[in-house]
């Protein structure tokens, strides 16, 4: 083969060669009255990249350098952790400066229930998996309930594995929390559920992420 020819498909080959992106890189993050600040680089040009802690979340879209800056007004961190992600490079896991915990402790055993709503509990720890997208439901049984949007679930001490939200409703009677654990421990919450009628009920849940 002339050795041009062989030249060029050297140089093709090298550019279909899979290359590793690093990590998006976080220079500054911080949380004051509510009002969110983060700053950074290595974000995949012109894709929305978002920071999200356990309760909320707030993005913009990168520009062409990768760079972004992402603002938010009414934005919690009651472990004063977020993480930053494009959900292509990987992502950045970052405890927000000027945040004060906010985490209320479990009361163990859980405060009793009012009527005949009831979470179904698992029995034992659920364990995740560090960095793989996982998702937790919770059941309920004997709530009254005419259809989606009926019962609310509010996690009221502890807190989910940093990576993940919620919860979030599913369907008429259940709810979840979703989303990619990225901070290896053990997570103890408390959920409690409302349905229409005013009737309670509180669990406590533990999650490993290994």
């Amino acid at each position: 083969m002339h050795r041009s020819l062989l030249i060029l498909v050297a140089a093709f080959a090298a550019l279909a060669l899979p290359t590793t992106a690093s990590a998006v890189t976080v220079s500054k993050a911080s949380l004051s009255a509510g009002q969110l600040r983060v700053e950074g680089s290595n974000a995949a040009p012109g894709i929305f990249t978002t920071a999200e802690s356990t309760t909320s979340a707030a993005g913009i879209r990168s520009d062409t350098k990768g760079q972004f800056k992402i603002q938010a007004t009414n934005f919690t961190a009651p472990d004063c952790t977020i993480v930053v992600s494009d959900r292509q490079t990987p992502s950045a896991t970052v405890r927000i400066s000027g945040c004060t915990p906010t985490t209320v402790p479990v009361t163990t055993p859980p405060p009793a229930s009012s009527g005949t709503c009831r979470l179904v509990t698992p029995a034992g720890a659920t364990t995740f998996t560090r960095n793989t997208n996982s998702t937790l439901y919770f059941p309920t049984t004997g709530c009254a309930t005419n259809g989606f949007g009926d019962l609310r679930f509010v996690v009221t001490g502890g807190s989910i594995p940093v990576g993940m939200s919620g919860p979030n409703l599913q369907g008429p009677d259940s709810a979840n929390i979703i989303g990619t654990p990225t901070l290896a421990g053990t997570y103890t919450f408390q959920l409690q559920v409302t349905d229409r009628l005013g009737q309670t009920d509180f669990e406590n849940y533990t999650i490993v992420v290994a």
